[in-house]
């Protein structure tokens, strides 16, 4: 017998068979937590068997040729499922949905709504024809363990990654699914049931018009913190949109727009705007979107705003940690002060008190912040404002280093404003 032979005998005994699929899933096996495809059973078999299951937290279903209606059969399911766990098991007992992942199928706009009804479907399932309690609330035993099972909607909650990579959504159904996850409010709930943290809608053709819709559920939305819109028709005229939900969005901490070549230096020029305000973003993707060195420069910029030194440390982004660019039209050093992007982006890294340290300490000891010092551009009242930031970034330095070059141009600048 040959290696590979012998091989193939091993997967074949370490392979269930494709009809243990559906009796693991209707007996609740603890192994199966992760769903990759149907084998050879039917969507409906499949949903039927999912709608009691209490161990699956993965769907896997990406390259499975579904289309609208099996979406909606899923997404029943799913519904369904959820309805089961909190009417009649324990918060111990309820397994969590981490991911559904649908990527690379032929889920359009009606498929898009079903997944919408799933995410805004509320935590309390139903209620008792005869009363206003839910059911939920009333039975106070868990099926699986038998234990005291009453508990709040709110540990209920599931924190989803939905993946819908490669699909025909549009700008219909991205539009749908935004307006489901636009209204999430953790002081609410007792209405909401799943949460999404990670959205993926690349390669689905949104436009402009799908991107408003996205806009606006960012602006209101407190549980998303990753989302992916690589290759699709977004354009420049998107980042005015972009821009202004980023300066209210307070949870994002991931944003890919890779692929979108038409958002160009204009876009971005629009688009860091919000990056003086936004306190939450971590990494942009920008990779393949018509960015050149004049892009880059105005990326360098959000990073370290040189202006004065009260904008060095209020208007310079401090969180930004990650920026991927086409490394060809990378821009390696800022005009004036041959300042690197991976500098500014390691200093991020050391948190953002670390940060402003480094880049006002950089900004005085750069030739414009010595002018800038001894010249009266910098309005007297303002002197004040920088000293009380000088003394709260320079506070812990002064406790740990003899005194340096920044620590001279510090004092030079406190005996200007001692007559003040």
């Amino acid at each position: 017998m040959t290696f590979f032979q012998a091989a193939n005998e091993n997967l074949e005994l370490l392979a269930p068979t494709s009809a243990s699929l559906i009796d693991s899933l209707k007996q609740n096996d603890a192994s199966l937590t992760e769903l990759c495809g149907f084998g050879c059973h039917t969507i409906d078999e499949i949903s039927t068997a999912l709608r009691k299951n209490t161990t699956v937290t993965s769907f896997r279903l990406s390259n499975c040729e579904l289309h609208d209606d099996d979406c909606a059969a899923i997404m029943n399911a799913l519904s369904l499922r959820y309805a089961y766990q909190a009417n009649n098991l324990c918060v111990t007992c309820r397994p969590r949905t981490k991911r559904i992942s649908l990527a690379r199928n032929h889920i359009g706009i009606d498929g898009a709504q079903h997944i919408a009804r799933f995410i805004g479907s509320p935590s309390i399932c139903h209620k008792n024809s005869d009363e206003d309690t839910p059911v939920h609330f009333r039975k106070a035993i868990c099926d699986n363990c038998g234990k005291d099972r009453l508990v709040s909607p709110r540990f209920m909650e599931d924190f989803v990654r939905l993946d819908l990579l490669a699909n025909e959504i549009g700008d219909g159904g991205a539009a749908t699914i935004s307006h489901a996850m636009a209204t999430f409010d953790r002081c609410n709930s007792d209405e909401r049931s799943h949460y999404i943290v990670e959205l993926g809608f690349e390669r689905n053709s949104i436009s402009d018009i799908g991107m408003y819709s996205i806009c606006t559920m960012l602006q209101t939305n407190s549980s998303l913190m990753t989302l992916h819109l690589g290759k699709n028709d977004i354009t420049k005229a998107s980042m005015t949109y972009l821009a202004d939900a980023l300066k209210d969005n307070k949870t994002l901490e991931v944003l890919s727009l890779t692929g979108n070549i038409a958002i160009g230096d204009e876009g971005v020029a629009t688009l860091i705007q919000s990056l003086r305000y936004n306190k939450t973003l971590k990494t942009l993707l920008l990779k393949k979107c018509g960015i050149i060195d004049m892009g880059t420069n105005h990326l360098i910029q959000a990073l370290y705003c040189d202006t004065s030194p009260l904008d060095v440390v209020n208007m310079s982004n401090h969180t930004l940690v990650e920026i991927s660019l086409c490394s060809k039209y990378v821009c390696n050093y800022l005009a004036m002060n041959k300042l690197s992007l991976k500098t500014l982006l390691g200093w991020n890294k050391l948190g953002a008190a670390t940060a402003r340290r480094l880049k006002l300490g950089f900004y005085l000891c750069s030739d414009r912040g010595i002018r800038h010092v001894h010249s009266l551009s910098l309005k007297r009242e303002l002197f004040p404002a920088l000293l009380n930031k000088l003394w709260k970034i320079f506070r812990d330095d002064f406790n740990r280093r003899p005194v340096n070059k920044l620590d001279v141009l510090f004092c030079y600048v406190r005996g200007m404003v001692v007559d003040f």
